[in-house]
């Protein structure tokens, strides 16, 4: 890479950088837990706010089908208002409990059960309270104690315990930090990873206010809300932007909404986080998925004078795509990815 090239980058990468800086999150909390093994296998147990919108288990699955992440089952338990005081979480994963027999749909339905000398019943589980539970005067102490017997409980069979941070209502904005450090508190005493949706719905909403992540009752995820949140738990399980991703959903969202929604998760995550810059690039560069050459793309086209948009597309990329330029230039990979830049640079 030329030198001239090489400042240009370099320069790029301070300008996308600034709009990042300056974005605060309503969390004073710092999460403890910031990345578990990718799970191939997990299990939601929650309410209302989980299976609305035709589930959030099939809404993440998508996204991991779209990513050539393959998932060999997953589950929801829920119950419609119901608290984590609801469930005997240990009973859904022990051996010969609820969780050990499944429907083989790829063997005619047959029923059957699950080899526990091979495998766990399932990598991880999200655990999502009641609404308002973690800042609720009579219900603050009952998420308390069973988001930590429930983790406890998970950890004894070797499953990766994830809590779900919930959001404010649509007329009480006020109630995203409450939650964020009520859950983020409770979650690291767990040793438990927490899944922040509560703050990407709060960013959503600052950037785009006439984005419908409501239904009617101001309290239940639309479809785009639903969608949001699946972006938010797969880049919080697996370490990875969903950014480029093509599903839009099991209730389909528009595709421009899409985009925007899976940019939102993946900055949130990151920024929540405090991702380190090698820890992100090691999960978007080595097999060149899409965000990267979209990146790559915009560079190229910004240096060529010929995109009006790249900068716009190389912001909302986000902080990761940020971190990730910066980690390549001190990294060993930076050799390949100049190659790869070199050769579309030269080919426009």
């Amino acid at each position: 890479m030329t030198m001239k090239k090489f400042l240009a980058l370099t320069g790029l990468i301070v300008a996308c950088s600034l709009p990042f800086a300056a974005q605060s999150l309503e969390c004073s909390v710092k999460p403890k837990v910031t990345s578990i093994e990718a799970p191939h296998s997990y299990m939601f147990v929650g309410n209302s706010y989980t299976y609305y919108s035709s589930g959030l288990a099939g809404a993440v699955n998508g996204l991991a089908k779209a990513a050539g992440i393959k998932v060999r089952r997953n589950r929801m338990v829920t119950i419609g208002a119901a608290d984590l005081g609801w469930f005997n979480v240990w009973e859904l994963v022990r051996p010969s409990g609820m969780a050990s027999t499944y429907v083989d749909h790829s063997d005619g339905g047959k029923i059957k059960k699950f080899d526990f000398r091979k495998e766990k019943v399932f990598d991880a589980v999200i655990l999502q309270d009641n609404s308002t539970g973690p800042i609720h005067p009579q219900r603050k102490e009952i998420f308390e104690k069973y988001a930590k017997q429930h983790a406890y409980d998970l950890q004894c069979f070797g499953i990766q315990p994830l809590i779900m941070m919930t959001w404010a209502r649509k007329n009480k904005p006020e109630m995203t930090q409450q939650l964020a450090d009520a859950t983020t508190k409770v979650g690291n005493e767990a040793d438990a990873m927490v899944i922040p949706v509560g703050l990407a719905f709060a960013e959503a909403i600052k950037q785009d206010p006439k984005l419908e992540l409501y239904r009617a009752d101001k309290t239940h995820p639309s479809p785009e809300g639903t969608y949001l949140e699946a972006c938010v738990v797969f880049a919080s399980m697996y370490h990875r932007s969903p950014v480029g991703l093509k599903y839009y959903g099991i209730e389909q969202v528009e595709e421009k909404t899409a985009h925007f929604l899976q940019e939102v998760a993946s900055n949130t995550v990151c920024e929540c986080r405090d991702l380190l810059p090698a820890e992100v690039a090691q999960n978007i560069l080595p097999r060149g998925k899409a965000h990267t050459r979209q990146m790559l793309d915009a560079v190229v086209r910004h240096l060529r004078g010929k995109a009006r948009d790249a900068e716009r597309r190389l912001r909302t990329l986000g902080t990761h795509i940020c971190l990730c330029l910066i980690s390549l230039i001190l990294s060993d990979k930076f050799q390949d990815f100049t190659a790869e830049f070199n050769s579309r640079f030269d080919s426009r």
